[in-house]
């Protein structure tokens, strides 16, 4: 892993590098990877760069939005609710890009980037599922942006379906969080002589992340035990190495290595 000990510079320095979208080595694994996705016309196409860079980029742009909550935070105050929710997003940004990339394996990293991509066309479809959704807004336009929507990505899931099918792949029914999180913590388990279970306390921060995102009661408890300054610092912490574990990985998959 990168030396990641001024922990700000190298966020300030992520945000930067995906303002844009990065640059990726024609040869290297993201490029090859992302080739053998099937082109359905007009869909959406979620090809593995496609949802890494955007994974990446909430990740890091979330940690950004940590920096310039802590910077902006009284001494001795914290705004538990912010850093929570944009710990969370971070969290699960990073657990699924190493999800995705962590495999030598190419056709394991196929299977899990087309199960991903029909993981984000089951949510684009439930987002415009039923038709009266957006019935009574002030915009007359959007029943029909829902519709045409809806009737894309239900076409495409079942084209990839078809695809999968016929090449021999058996695609996971759903891609579940609270799974790609608990396998890439894991990774970090050790790392230096660290002896912190991370599986267990990211699966926390994450739990207590998504609590205070679906504005839930029970999130205060748990963190009305640490003091305010360590628990804004474990939030930040458990997302900066998970999403630093998925940097690194992007960038091995992303280049070519010298001598390939």
């Amino acid at each position: 892993m990168e030396d990641t000990s001024d922990y700000q510079a190298s966020i300030r320095s992520w945000a930067r590098e995906f303002s844009g979208n990065p640059h990726c080595d024609e040869g290297a694994d993201l490029h090859k990877d992302s080739l053998r996705y099937p082109h359905f016309e007009g869909g959406a196409n979620f090809n593995l760069a496609k949802i890494v860079v955007r994974a990446m980029s909430a990740g890091v742009h979330s940690l950004n939005g940590l920096l310039d909550l802590e910077a902006g935070t009284e001494p001795g105050g914290v705004n538990a609710v912010a850093i929570a929710a944009l710990s969370r997003t971070a969290i699960i940004a990073g657990a699924t890009v190493t999800w995705l990339l962590e495999s030598d394996d190419a056709d394991v990293r196929f299977q899990r980037g087309l199960e991903m991509a029909c993981e984000n066309l089951r949510q684009m479809k439930s987002l415009a599922h039923k038709d009266g959704v957006y019935a009574k807004t002030i915009s007359p336009e959007l029943p029909e942006i829902a519709k045409l929507y809806r009737d894309l990505a239900k076409a495409e899931l079942a084209f990839i379906e078809d695809f999968a099918h016929k090449n021999g792949l058996s695609l996971a029914g759903k891609v579940e969080n609270t799974e790609t999180i608990f396998k890439s913590s894991g990774r970090l388990n050790g790392v230096n002589g660290d002896p912190d279970d991370y599986r267990k306390k990211i699966q926390d921060h994450w739990r207590t992340g998504s609590a205070y995102a679906h504005a839930l009661a029970w999130q205060y408890e748990p963190q009305l035990t640490p003091p305010p300054g360590e628990f804004r610092e474990e939030m930040i912490a458990t997302a900066f190495l998970l999403v630093a574990d998925a940097k690194e990985l992007f960038d091995k998959r992303r280049m070519v290595s010298p001598g390939r």
